[in-house]
């Protein structure tokens, strides 16, 4: 009762509980558990901090080593993770804990300052175990044997197996790799209710309501759109004039994440994806609110989208031809490279491709070399870190399910369908990459 009392905050803040988390190291990936996650860290809404529970702090060190095992953790996934505590239950005390990286100790041997190995005492030694070369971590969990690996200036008094022993056994939400300099523009997810027979506004206290559910975060920002109808007639299509509507829309203040609302759909988009458990919470609370304000007739359509925008160091509209170095060939437009020898060189391409992922569940992908942006840098939402205009390629991703009935708008069906639809889009990314780019993707992005 005491803790509710002097912490009732926190419980509006709650991110995810017992959430589990991986850490990879040469050779080995090892997880556990957080107890809580709280957002709001700071006051900034994607930065996280880690909660833990004990009964008694008088592990001191040990417990901070293993926050902070949790934290590198975290933003080794794409995890905004500003803060660390411990909470003692007993005494009903509050301990921060330095989050910065944690340092490693393995093999039973420890590594000093100037790069000597020696021994350390009461540790335990590890069998070599061969890593499979196929995409997705090895898991390590507690009991099982491990390749020794070098200790970078770890305190003789912690050892690597001592983790081990205390990570829970359980798999971790996210089995993709987390790219520090990801291309990706921009994100979202739409939901498309059965059509409304009016075309009224929803009214602005349902509109409060729904930005209440969101997060004190979120302010309402009505944006006026362009929408043109046309008609079919004996002369083909004729269009009609442009109407100007207003488009619902619940905004964060830093103008990188957005919901549009409508009685027919649901949108949210960001230019700031850092990880997608990160991104589902968000969908989640959509999800919710609009259950609780629009209360739909059901699902006629749920879509997931990705726009990526690869950029290479040092590549010249002139070479468009390299991009063999970097992309799948199937990317690449006809006889390319043959055509660049003949003197003809290619100004840019497009294509488009279908997958059937699914029943009623399809992956388009669109695609193609440019000069410029994708994504406007200036448009509705900002771009963070926008890139200097220049030669780029575009991946394209939209996987969508259309049900051929209407069944029950359901926030848990909806969030499965999301993690549903995220599947393909994420395998075909990684096959039309190359490892020349994948080893790009994995420095850390640079910042103006």
């Amino acid at each position: 009762m005491e803790y509710v009392t002097q912490h009732a905050e926190e419980l509006h803040r709650v991110w995810e509980t017992e959430r589990p988390f991986e850490l990879r190291l040469e050779g080995i990936t090892v997880i556990g558990r957080a107890d809580v996650i709280l957002d709001h860290e700071g006051g900034t809404l994607t930065a996280l901090a880690i909660l833990d529970y004990k009964t008694s702090t008088s592990g001191g060190a040990i417990h901070d080593l293993q926050l902070q095992v949790y934290a590198d953790a975290g933003r080794r996934e794409g995890l905004e993770v500003r803060g660390a505590y411990i909470h003692d239950l007993k005494a009903h005390q509050r301990l921060t804990v330095d989050e910065g990286r944690p340092r490693y100790r393995c093999g039973g041997e420890h590594r000093s300052g100037g790069g000597s190995t020696a021994p350390c005492p009461g540790l335990h030694t590890f069998a070599r175990r061969p890593m499979p070369n196929l995409r997705g971590p090895h898991r390590v969990r507690s009991g099982q044997a491990l390749s020794p690996i070098p200790a970078v200036g770890c305190s003789p008094a912690f050892s690597f197996a001592y983790i081990l022993d205390h990570m829970a056994s359980t798999s971790p939400t996210e089995s993709h790799e987390v790219y520090p300099n990801a291309p990706l523009a921009l994100v979202a997810a739409e939901i498309r209710f059965p059509e409304s027979t009016t075309d009224r506004t929803l009214p602005m206290t349902l509109l409060r309501i729904f930005r209440d559910a969101l997060g004190d975060e979120w302010v309402i920002e009505t944006r006026k759109m362009q929408q043109a109808s046309v008609t079919i007639g004996p002369a083909g299509m004729v269009p009609q004039a442009l109407t100007s509507v207003s488009v619902p829309r619940f905004t964060v203040r830093d103008r990188t994440l957005a919901v549009a609302l409508t009685e027919d759909s649901m949108t949210i988009e960001t230019t700031r994806y850092h990880h997608y458990p990160t991104f589902r919470s968000v969908l989640a609370k959509a999800a919710a609110a609009a259950a609780e304000v629009l209360t739909p007739d059901g699902v006629a359509r749920i879509g997931l989208r990705y726009i990526d925008e690869i950029r290479v160091p040092g590549f010249l509209q002139e070479g468009l031809a390299e991009w063999h170095e970097w992309l799948n060939a199937s990317l690449l437009a006809p006889d390319l490279l043959g055509m660049a020898e003949e003197g003809y060189k290619s100004a840019g391409w497009e294509g488009l491709v279908q997958y059937e992922t699914g029943p009623n569940q399809k992956l388009v992908l669109r695609y193609g070399a440019r000069s410029g942006y994708v994504v406007n840098p200036t448009g509705p939402l900002r771009r963070p870190h926008p890139p200097a205009s220049g030669p780029l390629f575009f991946l394209d991703f939209d996987c969508f399910w259309e049900p051929e009935d209407i069944p029950e708008f359901d926030v848990d069906a909806v969030m499965t369908t999301w993690d549903r639809l995220r599947t393909p889009i994420r395998t075909l990314f990684d096959h039309l990459i190359t490892d020349k780019l994948r080893a790009q993707f994995r420095k850390e992005a640079a910042r103006a």
